[in-house]
């Protein structure tokens, strides 16, 4: 039997955190974010909601619409391949104002950051 891989988010800053952390499960082959596992520059994002592969199930979910995203992959366990993302994510309610979008420089910052925390879990 094949098993399906699934995203699971784990941890959460934001105001919906406590809504899908542990309960939201997102196939792989589901929504925008598939190639994002294969590259690791990471990815930005902006005007998300009009992505025709994004996977809108957990923006209705939540009652938002995804404006941006950044994804950064993580290598933090080579022995299996395990491999973890840090996603930023602007969402906005239904009818709010167009949050700023992500620039290239934010990814930068993203990404430099989920490096340090792979060589932080490496060295442990």
């Amino acid at each position: 039997m094949k098993r399906k891989k699934l995203l699971v988010p784990v941890w959460s800053s934001g105001p919906y955190g406590e809504r899908f952390i542990g309960v939201h499960r997102q196939p792989l082959t589901a929504g925008s974010h598939e190639p994002d596992l294969c590259d690791r520059a990471g990815n930005c994002e902006n005007a998300v909601y009009q992505n025709a592969q994004q996977d809108p199930t957990l923006d209705r979910r939540l009652g938002v619409l995804t404006c941006a995203m950044i994804a950064s992959p993580a290598a933090v366990c080579r022995c299996r391949s395990w491999r973890h993302f840090l996603r930023a994510i602007e969402a906005r309610g239904f009818g709010a104002p167009e949050p700023p979008p992500f620039s290239a420089a934010d990814l930068a910052v993203v990404t430099e950051a989920v490096r340090e925390v792979e060589r932080l879990v490496q060295a442990a």
